[in-house]
């Protein structure tokens, strides 16, 4: 039902478009062209991670990132700080429930993430 209109409403938004429809304009480019991607990012980051995020910070400051990329690059890096808080986090456990087991032995019991 739809695919036998499919024509014809585009053929009515390429006229409302051409009529001065800025909604039909919008929706028809929408349609067409792919959002802008950013460019990648080659911003090397040493050190701890307090001193990354300083990076960063001072990289999109400096205008060598955009504010957009330094937020995707927080976000990274937020991930990170949650994967080594939950992987400390399970190590503390595993000492608490086999606090006779040597530390070679509790990382048998601590699971390891997928490479």
């Amino acid at each position: 039902m739809i695919a036998g209109r499919l024509a014809k409403t585009v053929e009515a938004m390429f006229a409302a478009a051409e009529g001065g429809d800025v909604a039909a304009g919008k929706f028809l480019i929408g349609c067409t062209i792919a959002p802008a991607r950013e460019d990648p990012v080659d911003l090397p980051l040493e050190g701890t991670l307090v001193e990354q995020a300083q990076q960063i910070l001072n990289a999109v400051g400096n205008g060598v990132i955009t504010p957009t990329q330094s937020q995707a690059l927080m976000t990274t890096l937020l991930g990170m700080v949650r994967i080594i808080e939950s992987s400390e986090m399970e190590a503390r456990i595993a000492a608490l429930e086999y606090p006779t087991t040597s530390q070679e032995d509790i990382s048998a019991y601590v699971p390891n993430p997928a490479p």
